[in-house]
């Protein structure tokens, strides 16, 4: 029989500026320090890299905001860390251990 698996889902950050009337955060404007943003993708890096995790998930989802609307620009060291895990969650796609990835 075959197990039923899940979506690991980080939100990354809570920094929208698109306003919209159904989400949560339309109202609030939120921004991240840049120092909770490192942090929170490090956690994600260090949580993909145990591969045993993928026994549970065969999904990886990544929420918080509009990722490519000028919050990867505002720091260098958020972008670099950005894309790390978007590498890293890749390299767990193209080596089949996760059948999708997620970016809302």
């Amino acid at each position: 029989m075959k197990k039923h698996k899940t979506v690991l889902q980080f939100e990354i950050w809570q920094e929208c500026n698109n306003n919209c009337s159904f989400c949560y955060l339309w109202n609030e404007n939120r921004h991240t320090p840049d120092n909770l943003k490192i942090t929170a993708i490090q956690k994600a890096i260090d949580k993909i890299e145990d591969i045993s995790i993928f026994d549970e998930y065969d999904t990886l989802a990544f929420i918080g905001g509009e990722f490519f609307q000028g919050q990867l620009r505002k720091n260098s060291l958020v972008k670099e860390k950005f894309y790390e895990l978007m590498h890293k969650a890749s390299e767990l796609y193209n080596s089949g251990i996760v059948k999708e990835i997620w970016i809302n």
